[in-house]
């Protein structure tokens, strides 16, 4: 199944467009330029291929698969440096476990509670909804 996927997303590719979408993928290699040196093609080739859609998708397509493979590197990750006491760390490993939520308090004028004509507010709304009724 995996294989039909792979073929349906490069079957409009070149094999120039096929051999340098690893380029796109390696964290090592950070520029348009750096991709076209590995790729042996000119930056405007590069620019060029970005603008066609089926390349586009293949990119996409290998991002996706790099990012799913990395997914137990980056937890490894995120937790030793939660373990050597990283703040940002420790905070991100608990709101993706959905065990931290940051909460705001919102206050009104001069640090007072918010002030809201509730009886206004609810005679509006029940006029509203009135009047769609009568159309």
């Amino acid at each position: 199944m995996a294989d039909s996927k792979q073929n349906t997303t490069y079957t409009n590719l070149t094999k120039r467009q096929i051999n340098a979408l690893p380029y796109f993928v390696n964290p090592e290699i950070r520029t348009i330029t750096e991709i076209a040196d590995k790729a042996d093609v000119c930056r405007s080739t590069i620019y060029d291929w970005l603008d066609d859609d089926n390349f586009k998708k293949a990119v996409d397509h290998k991002i996706e698969n790099y990012t799913d493979s990395q997914t137990a590197n980056m937890w490894k990750s995120l937790i030793r440096e939660g373990l050597d006491g990283d703040v940002r760390a420790i905070k991100l490993f608990f709101e993706l476990k959905n065990k931290y939520k940051d909460r705001k308090e919102i206050t009104g004028k001069d640090g007072g509670p918010i002030e809201i004509d509730a009886k206004n507010e609810l005679a509006a709304a029940i006029n509203r909804i009135a009047e769609r009724k009568e159309r």
